[in-house]
């Protein structure tokens, strides 16, 4: 009796059984020492809507210190300065009673060949914006990249231009709405 009792737990069904009790025993202590259960709803604060911690562009780059100043942009001499050329885009951008192909035409000189092939098919008159109010806020990330945010009647644009081709272009657009 005892040697069948003793095959019968060496089975996997066995280790299986011996395993649901041990289970049983560990959640039936736990309940015995902490108590009923209280049935209430757990409520969940929402999360904060400004950011706790101050944000990376107020912490300022942790990279390594060099003492070397960062390569020049491959621009050529003569080329206009990154905000003329976001002052430019902007102008032609905010041409919204123009045809779709018009207002490719007045964008093109100032933006990427990239750009250019996301915007084809946007509609000018979709503009949500008039004018040009207050002045640009500039941001060179680095010697070939800079960010422009112009802010216009409705919101923000937000431009992206790269040196490219001996020259600065817009490479990428975001509206950010007031």
């Amino acid at each position: 009796m005892a040697r069948s009792l003793l095959r019968i737990l060496g089975t996997r069904y066995g280790i299986a059984l011996m395993l649901l009790v041990v289970v049983v025993a560990v959640v039936s202590l736990a309940r015995a020492v902490n108590g009923p259960s209280d049935s209430s709803p757990v409520t969940v604060r929402p999360a904060p809507s400004m950011p706790i911690g101050p944000s990376s562009d107020e912490l300022g780059d942790d990279g390594v210190a060099t003492e070397e100043s960062p390569p020049a942009a491959s621009v050529s001499p003569g080329a206009a300065v990154p905000e003329a050329v976001a002052m430019s885009f902007t102008n032609a951008w905010l041409k919204r009673d123009l045809t779709s192909a018009a207002w490719l035409q007045g964008i093109r000189p100032f933006s990427t060949a990239n750009l250019i092939d996301l915007l084809r098919e946007a509609d000018p008159a979709s503009v949500p914006a008039t004018e040009v109010r207050g002045n640009l806020a500039i941001k060179a990330r680095n010697a070939g990249l800079t960010e422009i945010t112009v802010p216009l009647s409705s919101g923000s644009l937000h431009l992206t231009l790269l040196a490219a081709n001996g020259r600065w272009l817009v490479d990428a657009v975001e509206w950010i709405k007031q």
